[in-house]
């Protein structure tokens, strides 16, 4: 009887303390968040605190300069680099924490993008144009 008991009620055990260990994310960013500023000059990674209803989340991301150009606020899943280094002149904005979201078109940011393209996505969230932090907030995949 006792093997019964194992073989039967182990399985049922084991699912439900594996959920137990089970990570959840509760984020309410939104257009209304206020963002702080920064210099990321010469960076890839760029990050700031958004803050919604009083609480203050920490916001990060990557950059990057593609061939690709949109508008601003406009999200895209991939993007596409030209072989030839001065047509990336278009700045995107991924954020990876707390959230993963799709690519968000920042601006042209010409010749000097990739000196100045994460000092733009931060710029985006800080502005005073919710178009950029609606998509950046509302295209989330994670």
């Amino acid at each position: 009887m006792n093997k019964k008991f194992f073989l039967v009620f182990f399985p049922v055990l084991v699912g439900l303390c594996s959920s137990a260990f089970a990570v959840t994310k509760c984020v309410k960013l939104s257009s209304s968040a206020t963002c702080g500023s920064g210099n990321f000059m010469g960076q890839v990674d760029w990050s700031s605190t958004c803050t919604v209803s009083g609480t203050s989340v920490d916001v990060k991301g990557v950059s990057v300069c593609s061939s690709q150009s949109g508008n601003k606020g406009d999200v895209a899943d991939t993007l596409s680099r030209s072989h030839i280094a001065s047509e990336n002149v278009h700045c995107w904005c991924k954020m990876v924490s707390p959230a993963v979201s799709r690519w968000v078109y920042s601006e042209d940011a010409g010749g000097n993008c990739a000196h100045y393209c994460a000092t733009d996505c931060v710029s985006g969230l800080s502005g005073y144009l919710t178009t950029f932090r609606t998509s950046m907030f509302s295209s989330l995949s994670d």
